[in-house]
Formats: C-alpha cells, sequence, structure tokens
C-alpha cells in the first residue's frame, strides 16, 4: 500500500512537473507568436520572458504553479546547449579564421555574465537575510539544499 502511495505521489509530481514546463514554453510561444507579428528584432522568448514577469508581477500566475517546472529547465540548462555546441562543428573554415576573435569574445561575455549573475545572487542573498528573522545555520544549509 505504501509503494502505491509512493508511485501515486511520483507521478503527480512528474505530471506537475510537465504542466509547469508546458505552461513556461506556451508563453514563449506566445512571445514568438508577438515577435512575428510585430517584425521586429527582439526574439520571441524575450516577449516570453516580459509576458511572464508580467503576469508574476500583477499577481495573475503565482509562482509556485511555475516553480518546479523553471528549476527543472534551469538544473538540465546544459542539454540546450549541446545542439549549438555541434553546430559549430559546421562552421570550421569561421573559426579558423576569426576563431582568436570569437574566443576573446565568449571569454569576456561569459566573465561578464559571471560577475553580473554573481553580485545579483549576492544582493538578492543579503536583502532576504535582512528581511528574515535570525535562523540557526542547519536552518540555513536546509535552505540552500532545497534549491
Amino acid at each position: 500500500m505504501q509503494r502505491l502511495t509512493w508511485i501515486r505521489k511520483k507521478t503527480v509530481a512528474i505530471a506537475v512537473i510537465i504542466l509547469q514546463i508546458a505552461v513556461l514554453y506556451g508563453l514563449a510561444d506566445l512571445g514568438g507568436l508577438i515577435s512575428k507579428l510585430l517584425h521586429t528584432p527582439v526574439p520571441g522568448s524575450i516577449f516570453g520572458l516580459i509576458i511572464l514577469f508580467l503576469l508574476l508581477q500583477f499577481r495573475v500566475l503565482r509562482l509556485d504553479w511555475i516553480a518546479r517546472g523553471g528549476d527543472l529547465l534551469i538544473r538540465e540548462m546544459l542539454l540546450f546547449f549541446v545542439p549549438s555546441s555541434v553546430g559549430i562543428m559546421t562552421y570550421g573554415h569561421l573559426m579558423l579564421h576569426e576563431g582568436l576573435q570569437i574566443l576573446v569574445t565568449i571569454v569576456c561575455s561569459t566573465a561578464i555574465v559571471m560577475l553580473i549573475t554573481g553580485t545579483m545572487a549576492d544582493n538578492i542573498w543579503k536583502a532576504r537575510q535582512l528581511r528574515r528573522p535570525r535562523r540557526t545555520a542547519h536552518e540555513d544549509a536546509k535552505e540552500v539544499a532545497s534549491w
């Protein structure tokens, strides 16, 4: 009986994550449609993010309705870069002639993104710590582990 309950809980959890990813994909698709209709050079995914932000900001969509699906996508983000990395192999001639400039651009932009992301994460962490009452180190460790 316990095994059946465990299977049911896991099945529901997986279904919830699939539904949340479908909502996120739908918003990205809607953004793509808006980008095509407006004939803008802005990618549809950016419009999708703007729509998501506005829905969250105006409380039409609650964060916990999409959090688990978003967390899964972020954890597995590296898989989404594999096709583009393999695609670079078809541009060997470009890498031969412009490889140094491309490498410098990639290294610099990666460093800038890491610096900005780290600074933002640090600021958010500090702001959350100021709003919360004092807790033990064990409670903090449990929270970080749950991310």
